[in-house]
């Protein structure tokens, strides 16, 4: 289920990174992914309006690039263990996983009618991106 930023968002997003944030000020978190494993760390940072209109940006720096997503209104947990952050425009959702385990998935753009279609009818160079964010299918505002 897709939620809005509120404060307590800013916890339940610390249980699933398991990393405290760096509390920049009231509207920016940064956390710091220590693995455990052959992975390199990640750093993650949102900014969020938690006491105006609920809109952030977050941004994932990896050795193999930086991610930055804008106009972030949702976020969600998936799966156990990664949380994604979401932004919706135009009929066009982008979204931006995270791990705990410090994996890193970035869709932008994507149709969201798509997201309504039988699977079995789409190209597979779709599927992937379709299949992580169907559980935004049928969700409205």
């Amino acid at each position: 289920m897709k939620k809005k930023f509120d404060k307590q968002s800013i916890d339940e997003i610390t249980e699933i990174l398991q990393s405290k944030p760096e509390v920049v000020d009231n509207n920016s978190f940064n956390w710091s992914l220590k693995s455990n494993s052959y992975l390199p760390n990640i750093n993650v940072t949102l900014f969020v309006d938690l006491d105006g209109d609920g809109y952030g940006m977050v941004s994932v720096h990896t050795v193999l690039g930086y991610y930055e997503l804008h106009n972030v209104r949702y976020w969600s947990r998936f799966a156990t263990n990664e949380v994604v952050f979401f932004a919706e425009e135009n009929g066009h959702i982008s979204s931006l996983f995270v791990s705990y385990e410090n994996g890193v998935s970035f869709y932008s753009n994507i149709d969201k009618a798509l997201l309504n279609k039988d699977i079995s009818t789409l190209d597979p160079a779709l599927l992937l991106s379709i299949m992580q964010l169907s559980i935004f299918s049928d969700e409205g505002e």
